[in-house]
This record gives C-alpha cells, structure tokens and sequence, in this order.
C-alpha cells in the first residue's frame, strides 16, 4: 500500500468500525424513553409549533430538541414509521462530526497513527455513542460544534466572510440542536472580535462586525424563545450539587458504564468512591499537561487551534459556576455534559502531540492509552439500550412474542399490556404503531391490577405481579405474565 493512501485510510478505520456498530443500534436497539416522548409530544405537531416550542403541554418542552425533531418528522415522513427511519440523521452527525475532527486533528499531527489514536480515544467512549445512535439533540448539537471549530480555525488562517458565516451556520445548528451549547456563543464571540482586531485591515472590519452581530442576533431570536419555554417548565432537576460531582465524577461514571472489569461502584476509602478518586487524578494530569503545552513552543497555527479549544474549556467553565452561584442554574450533568467535552478532549490530544514532537517515547503512553479505549469499547458495547435507560431492551422481543401469542387463540380484537412505569416508555412507540391494531399499551405503577391480558415487569419487581397472573416468557431484561383466565376477575394485589 502507498504511503499516501495510508495517510489517509488509516485515520478513517476507527470511524468505519464505530460507524458499523452505530447502525447495528440504530436497527436492533428498541426505541429509548425520551425518543418516544419526542414522537409523542413533538413530532406530529405542525412545524411552527415545533419551532417555537408552543406545545400545550409545557412539562415536555426540554424534550423538543429542535433539529431533531424536524429531522424526525422528515425522516418518519420518507420512511414510515420505522424505529430505524427514527434514526438515521444521528448516523450522518456522526459521519459529520467525526470528519470535521478529523480535519481539526490532522491539521496538527502530520502522522495517521497518532491521527487514528487520537480520534480513538476521542470517540471511543461507549457513553458517547450512545447518544450517537439515537435521536436526540446531542450528537447532532456535537456535530454542528466540531463543524464550527473547523471553520473557526479555517478563519483564523483566511479571514474571509464566507469562514465567518459557515462558522456560525454550523454553531447556530449546534444551539438549535441542544440549548444548552447556547454557551459556546459568547464564546466563538469572543474568539472573533479577537481575530478581528488582531492586524485586520479596516477594510474588512466593518463587514465582518456587521455579520458577526447579525447572525448572533438571528441566532438568539430564533433559539431564544422556545429555549425560554423549556427552562419555564421546571424539569431539569439534575445537576443542582457541585460542579465536581455533577460535570467531572458523573462524565467519568458514565464513562465507565457497562465494564464491570472497571469495578465502577467499589469505594476507594470511606471518604472517596473509587470514580471520584479517578476523576481527580484524570483532573490534575490534564491541568499539568496543559500547564506543559504552555511553556512549549508551538507553531503558530497549530497554538491558534490549541488557544481557541483552550479558550472554550475554560470559558465553559466560567460561565457555568457564575451562572449556579447566582442564578442557581443547573451544571452540566450527564449526557448535557457530554456537549463540552470536545474542547477539554482537543487540548489533550494536542497536549499529547506536542510532547510526542518532542520526546518521541511519549507515543508508548498514546499506544497504551488507545489500548485501554479499545478493549473498554470492546467490552461496553451493546445494542440492547443505553446507559440512560439500563433497564430497557426487551420491547421488540415482548411484542413479537405477544402477536404469535395472541394469534394463536385470538379471541377479541384489542388486547390490552400492563408496562411497570419505566418500561412503559419504551414499549409506548411500538404499541402506537406497528402494533396499534394489536395491543393496547397502558401504564401502571403496580399500585392495582387493572385487568391486563398481559403485564411487562422488569426482573426486581417480578414478584409484585399479582396472583391472577402467570409468567408465561422470561426475557433478559424481565418477565412477561398471562391473565389466568379461571381469575381472570379476580383484581386483589398482592
């Protein structure tokens, strides 16, 4: 094989093989509970209430992430209702969002093995791709980012208004797609009116000032107004602790989830879990290298794309504690901190590049950090559910069981499938479509029997369903239970 084509086949493996893994979820994992409430709540609304988050029902509004709902709605309209139809924009942010740090990366790092690793251990994050295989706003919100950085650093090489407009087409679509990466705004702000006034040409100033406030003030009147509705209704209950529990313990938590080789609830002394004791060594490795890069010389292109994921880190961060401290805004926490991890994740491979340069047996530490990436995917993946919703998985394997079921001895038109609160979710989109004719999904909190044909119960409640039922399928996830015909009026609770 050529040199040339090494260069640049070789960055693209770790993209083919997360790519092949991605759709085999986007196929076989069952619908997820927020995606069912954004089909629900969302989807079939007409497309000005969409925009403007004017559902009636204001305590689902956060769940109206607005470019993916479009992308839903025009997706289910070329396709059908397909759970994988649901599904396939996420594919292309990743294609997108992987190509444009691959750019990025490449821009610095002339060799495609570093290149490669570094995108690996970028994306190699089994909590990541979680969210890039189903549809929500994030991965789409990460892909208009890493599309802007490219652009953002394009501008800094050739200060042209056609980078500055596609830098903040691409963040404007990152907002759209999630509010919260609304803080990267003021931040790519910043950056301009820096590289503006930095030996501009009069010139070009006026133009370019002229469309860096407009399209920040089409941005703000566009996202503004249905981002307001969603903080109005009240349901963004987490992170409302320390930034360190809720943005850094929590990133590393769910990082690790699905490994049990990682040993992720042992405690490290009566004082520190073993996950915040990482987390603070992860920490402290991170602030020293970039106290590192600092001191090291760097060329000058590659120090503008350090200095401006650099800028957005640490930016994030004071915008973040002010914002809790006096507003008692949330942190980031969870999948919303996953939105901010690119620029921390850059300025580590660039750390890392920049003491390869120069002391070459650093690339022993990138090949063992790719190592432990590779082998924690390896063991992590799965295309049973997400890390949000572990408990989920079972829902195409129960309904295709219950319509062999039920053809075999049908003896009325609709029957009806009791779901334990938290499986009822991601059951709810398949009883609303492919099954609708079928069964009739309702939700129960196990409080009272309500004279189900068939009741779903996830393992640790099997032995709360009430007497009048049978187990007729156990499931991996749970169990599924027959009405006993001789009781079938027989509505006592355990």
């Amino acid at each position: 094989m050529k040199i040339s084509a090494k260069k640049y086949i070789l960055p693209f493996l770790p993209g083919v093989v997360i790519l092949i893994y991605l759709i085999l979820r986007v196929f076989i994992t069952p619908i997820s509970d927020d995606e069912y409430l954004t089909w629900r709540e969302h989807v079939h609304r007409d497309i000005p209430t969409i925009l403007t988050n004017g559902n009636p029902d204001i305590f689902w509004a956060p769940n109206n992430h607005i470019l993916n709902t479009l992308l839903v709605k025009l997706s289910l309209g070329i396709f059908g209702e397909h759970d994988w139809a649901f599904r396939l924009h996420i594919l292309l942010a990743f294609v997108v969002c992987y190509y444009f740090l691959y750019k990025i990366i490449s821009g610095f790092t002339a060799s495609s093995w570093r290149t490669a690793a570094y995108l690996g251990i970028i994306f190699l994050n089994p909590y990541l791709l979680d969210f890039f295989s189903i549809a929500r706003g994030y991965a789409l919100s990460m892909a208009g980012w890493a599309a802007a950085m490219y652009f953002l650093s394009n501008y800094h090489r050739e200060p042209s208004l056609r980078n500055l407009g596609y830098t903040m087409f691409c963040l404007f679509l990152a907002i759209w797609a999630n509010f919260s990466a609304f803080y990267f705004l003021p931040l790519f702000g910043l950056i301009f009116l820096y590289l503006l006034y930095q030996n501009r040409p009069d010139k070009i100033l006026k133009k370019h000032l002229a469309l860096l406030a407009g399209s920040s003030l089409v941005i703000a009147v566009v996202v503004l107004p249905p981002m307001l509705t969603a903080l109005k209704a009240g349901t963004l209950v987490w992170g409302t602790g320390s930034f360190f529990q809720d943005s850094l313990v929590a990133s590393v938590d769910y990082y690790q989830h699905f490994n049990h080789h990682l040993f992720r609830f042992r405690s490290f002394n009566k004082t520190w879990s073993k996950t915040e004791a990482i987390t603070v060594i992860l920490l402290l490795l991170w602030i020293a290298l970039q106290l590192i890069v600092l001191l090291l010389p760097k060329r000058r292109e590659t120090r503008a794309i350090y200095n401006m994921a650099l800028f957005q880190g640490v930016g994030i961060v004071m915008i973040v504690l002010p914002l809790h401290w006096f507003f008692d805004v949330a942190y980031p926490h969870h999948r919303t901190a996953l939105l901010f991890t690119f620029p921390f994740l850059l300025c580590l491979v660039f750390a890392m590049e920049t003491l390869t340069l120069r002391y070459r047996q650093v690339q022993v530490f990138t090949g063992l950090a790719i190592s432990f990436c590779a082998w924690h995917c390896f063991i992590s993946w799965n295309v049973e559910n997400t890390m949000e919703w572990y408990q989920n998985g079972d829902a195409k394997r129960v309904f295709t069981y219950l319509e062999e079921d039920i053809s075999n001895d049908r003896k009325k038109e609709i029957y009806t499938l009791g779901a334990e609160q938290w499986q009822y979710f991601t059951m709810g989109y398949y009883a609303d479509t492919n099954y609708k004719d079928l069964i009739k999904l309702e939700f129960s909190n196990m409080d009272a029997d309500n004279g189900y044909d068939y009741f779903y119960a996830p393992k640790n409640l099997k032995n709360k369903v009430w007497p009048a039922y049978q187990e007729v399928k156990e499931f991996k996830h749970g169990s599924l239970f027959k009405r006993i015909p001789t009781t079938a009026t027989d509505n006592s609770s355990k």
